[in-house]
C-alpha cells in the first residue's frame, strides 16, 4: 500500500466517482445535498483528507487523526441514516436503508481491491498479497466506521466478484436509460 503511494489517488478520485453513480450512495448524498453545488469541491477534499489522515503510519492508533476521523465518519453517517429516514422524498421500501452496510462496503472496496487491480493494469507490480494487505487495512477502517467485518471480501478473487456482482445489479437497476 504505501509503496504504490500517491499513485493510489490516480484511482481514488476515479472509483469514488464511480461509486457515487450507485444509486444508493447517490441518493443520500443528493438528498442532504453533499455532493451539490459549493459543497461538491468542499466534500471531495474531505474525502481525500479522511483517506491521508488514516493512511499515515501510526494513523490509526487510538488517539491519531486517522482513527479520528474513522471515528467522526461513523458518528456522521448514524445522523445522517436518521435523518433520511425522516426525510420526506426517502423511499425506504425501494431504497432501504440509508448508508447501509453493502454501500460502505462498496465505497470501502474502493480503496482497496479496485486501486490495486488498476494500478496492476497500469504496469506496477502489485501482488495479490499486497492487495490483500491493502483489503485487509480497509476492512479494519471499516470496522472503525461500524462496517461489519465479515461481509469485507478475504481475497482478490472475492473482491472482484463482488464488484462484478455490483455491476451487474448496477447496470440491471439503470434500465434503458442507463
Amino acid at each position: 500500500f504505501r509503496r504504490w503511494g500517491t499513485s493510489v489517488f490516480r484511482f481514488a478520485g476515479a472509483i469514488t466517482l464511480a461509486a457515487y453513480t450507485e444509486s444508493s450512495v447517490a441518493k443520500p448524498l443528493a438528498l442532504t445535498g453533499a455532493y451539490a453545488g459549493a459543497s461538491t469541491r468542499h466534500r471531495f477534499l474531505e474525502t481525500a483528507s479522511f483517506w491521508i489522515d488514516v493512511s499515515e503510519p501510526e494513523g490509526l492508533q487510538p488517539g491519531a487523526a486517522g482513527r479520528a476521523a474513522a471515528l467522526r465518519v461513523r458518528i456522521m453517517h448514524v445522523f445522517v441514516r436518521r435523518r433520511l429516514l425522516g426525510h420526506p422524498e426517502w423511499n425506504l421500501e425501494a431504497w432501504g436503508v440509508p448508508i447501509s452496510q453493502a454501500d460502505a462496503l462498496l465505497t470501502l472496496m474502493g480503496g482497496s481491491v479496485a486501486p490495486g487491480i488498476g494500478l496492476h493494469a497500469m504496469g506496477f507490480r502489485t501482488s495479490t498479497v499486497e492487495i490483500e494487505d491493502a483489503m485487509h487495512f480497509w476492512r479494519y477502517v471499516g470496522h472503525l466506521m461500524g462496517v461489519r467485518p465479515r461481509w469485507f471480501p478475504s481475497s482478490v478473487r472475492e473482491g472482484v466478484q463482488l464488484a462484478f456482482l455490483t455491476f451487474l445489479k448496477s447496470a440491471d437497476a439503470a434500465g434503458d436509460d442507463g
